[in-house]
């Protein structure tokens, strides 16, 4: 909901099942009708089904929808006027997939370039204008020569690549691409050149400090009198707010899903420190019985997995956290914090942290990166932030309350077997290799009927079939005197057993607690 961009999640049938505040305020703005483009409408085919002098554009952005969901392509960008009686707009929509054994999902966004639009039709109606627009554009913009020399950049541009003007001279900008985009940046503007149609893509600029830019890149010819090519104009559009919070939800949604434990917590913060371009990362879990230190679960530093350790809270910046209270110091980290010699030993110059809480409001541990330079953009990395807390503290408070169930169960004061559907032993603790003598290695996968005296597996199978047609908790054979259990040794003994049905990840289990009554 804090990003600027109308953002729409939608599944695989083109159905939208998540809508953030920037679309809604757009759809209230202008008076849509929100069954159409709400949370359950079918947006592929509105767009399919619209008519009148918009059906163009909202055919074409279904036909990118689709190839998309088919898999023909990653993503799919469309350009759109979308005038009103008092103003001209244009805007641009950007289809992408999530791709994981997950469900499927796309992301649409629409994003107002009337200001890129308008400063490229400014540009090539005067130079003069186009000067004063670009001194003050809030995109970067650019100028080549007909052979792709760059001659000029306005300051937005400088900005976001970290370029002087004299360094892009050229081809000096294409220094700062990032290196696994180059080539194929510089191979789609010369074809889009050889075509003479225009040159749209995204790529990533890697400035001096390290830090990288996302960034929508658009060009333009400039024809001469003749109907030659003159030169070129384009622009650049910073979308790294938008990517970074897309790859967030990329890696929460689809590539930790399958994850659970170390795994779980070591893939998230090795995510989450990349995303944010930070030299370490971690998640600590807070300890009440140790109320003056903190536990790492989990630490990167310089994208390899370290061991774990405990370290005191006093004099961190991780004390204010821990109480409930996010931080983000974008520099001087050591200055502020100068009893903290872990910051001075790693060189540290900047620090974030987010408590993970859990659904009591209860502050279990904390969520943190540092880093060797200072934090710029504070607004992002605190949205990034908060979203991996939220994942990071579910995935521990439901290994918590997992080992408090294995604990519970582990320790019972009964003996606790746990069948599947079909009669098989899945778990037992340890009271039930206590009182029927058979190790828990050689009850697991075996019939229950193993417990059961010799004389009785057959009609028990019967029974245990039974209760699955009417699971519910109860006691075995209330109107009998006696029911019997079978030791390992052969030897019998009498027990009460309770029933009770258990719903698991893999389905309906059967809970049978066992108590020898043995007089």
């Amino acid at each position: 909901d804090s990003i600027s961009s109308h953002l729409a999640v939608l599944d695989g049938d083109g159905r939208i099942v998540a809508a953030n505040a920037a679309w809604r305020r757009f759809a209230d703005a202008n008076d849509l009708d929100w069954q159409k483009i709400g949370e359950q409408a079918n947006y592929l085919k509105v767009c399919e089904r619209t008519t009148g002098e918009c059906a163009d554009d909202a055919h074409a952005v279904a036909a990118g929808i689709r190839d998309v969901i088919a898999g023909r392509r990653d993503d799919f960008t469309h350009e759109y006027p979308c005038h009103t009686p008092g103003e001209q707009r244009w805007f641009l929509c950007r289809v992408s997939r999530f791709s994981s054994d997950a469900p499927l999902r796309l992301v649409v966004a629409h994003d107002n370039v009337t200001a890129v639009h308008r400063a490229l039709d400014d540009v090539a109606a005067s130079e003069r204008t186009f000067v004063s627009l670009a001194l003050a554009a809030p995109v970067g913009i650019f100028r080549t020569d007909a052979e792709g020399n760059c001659l000029y950049v306005n300051p937005r541009w400088q900005e976001i690549t970290g370029l002087s003007e004299a360094e892009a001279q050229g081809y000096g900008w294409t220094l700062a691409l990032h290196s696994e985009d180059r080539q194929r940046t510089i191979e789609e503007r010369t074809a889009a050149a050889s075509a003479r149609t225009p040159f749209r893509s995204e790529y990533r600029f890697v400035r001096a400090d390290g830090g990288i830019a996302w960034v929508i890149g658009q060009t333009i010819e400039i024809a001469d009198a003749a109907g030659g090519i003159a030169g070129y104009m384009g622009t650049i559009t910073d979308i790294t707010e938008r990517k970074l919070i897309e790859l967030a939800m990329r890696a929460i949604s689809t590539d930790l899903i399958s994850l659970e434990g170390d795994a779980y917590f070591e893939t998230a913060v090795r995510w989450m420190t990349e995303a944010l371009e930070a030299d370490i990362g971690f998640t600590t879990q807070f300890d009440s019985f140790r109320p003056d230190e903190l536990r790492t679960v989990a630490i990167v530093e310089d994208g390899a997995i370290l061991p774990n350790f405990a370290y005191p809270i006093a004099g961190t910046p991780c004390a204010t956290v821990i109480e409930g209270v996010p931080s983000l110091v974008s520099d001087g980290v050591q200055q502020k914090f100068p009893l903290d010699a872990y910051l001075v030993e790693k060189g540290m110059e900047a620090y974030a942290g987010e408590p993970l809480v859990d659904h009591n409001g209860r502050t279990i541990g904390h969520l943190g990166i540092m880093r060797r330079r200072p934090i710029s953009d504070a607004e992002t990395f605190a949205t990034i932030l908060k979203m991996f807390s939220v994942a990071i503290a579910a995935a521990m408070t439901r290994q918590r309350n997992r080992r408090q169930y294995e604990d519970l169960f582990e320790f019972a004061p009964d003996a606790l077997v746990m069948t599947d559907r079909q009669g098989r032993i899945v778990l037992a603790n340890w009271q039930a290799e206590n009182i029927f003598g058979w190790s828990r290695a050689e009850m697991t996968g075996q019939p229950v009927e193993m417990l059961v005296p010799t004389a009785l597996r057959e009609p028990h199978v019967g029974l245990r079939d039974g209760f699955l047609q009417s699971p519910g908790p109860r006691r075995m054979a209330t109107d009998r005197l006696e029911l019997q259990a079978q030791r390992k040794d052969g030897s019998a003994f009498p027990v009460e057993i309770d029933l009770a049905p258990v719903e698991t990840e893999t389905g309906v289990m059967i809970a049978a607690a066992v108590r020898d009554i043995t007089v």
